[in-house]
């Protein structure tokens, strides 16, 4: 009996510090970096007030975007990453006028190219105004 229990001990403290390394190797494999958005902005169905912004790519893909009043979004870009030449990390938005919709985050590390198309709701602005882009570099070194 007393061998069962050290031997179910052992194989429990075995597999708690494999989850915790796994875990701290996810954490590892996080991208993340910062931008100052000057402009309030739209991204999926939620608007986002001007501020500085972390944005983290997590190893799966995920983007999570950190906002000045603690605002969380959780990305889930469209199976479009790819490498691309960039100008460097950042955030690209299509501009409408005084509309600003999310467009791309680009990642100097790894695959960092991500990009939304366009929504419901810039194809009708679209039809009465002409869209620009607006590009906002990375404060901070983009960091693996």
């Amino acid at each position: 009996m007393r061998n069962l229990l050290l031997k179910v001990t052992r194989n429990a403290l075995l597999g708690a510090s494999g989850l915790l390394l796994a875990s701290a190797s996810l954490w590892a494999q996080t991208t993340a970096m910062q931008v100052e958005i000057p402009f309030e902005f739209h991204a999926g169905s939620k608007t986002y007030p001007s501020g500085l912004y972390r944005i983290e790519i997590g190893s799966d893909q995920r983007i999570l975007v950190l906002g000045p009043r603690g605002e969380q979004a959780y990305l889930i870009p469209p199976v479009r990453d790819f490498d691309q030449p960039n100008r460097g990390s950042g955030v690209a938005f299509r501009q409408y006028g005084k509309d600003y919709f999310l467009a791309r985050i680009v990642s100097r590390v790894g695959s960092g190219y991500y990009e939304w198309p366009p929504s419901n709701v810039e194809k009708v602005l679209s039809k009465r105004a002409n869209v620009q882009v607006a590009w906002v570099r990375s404060l901070s070194k983009t960091t693996p």
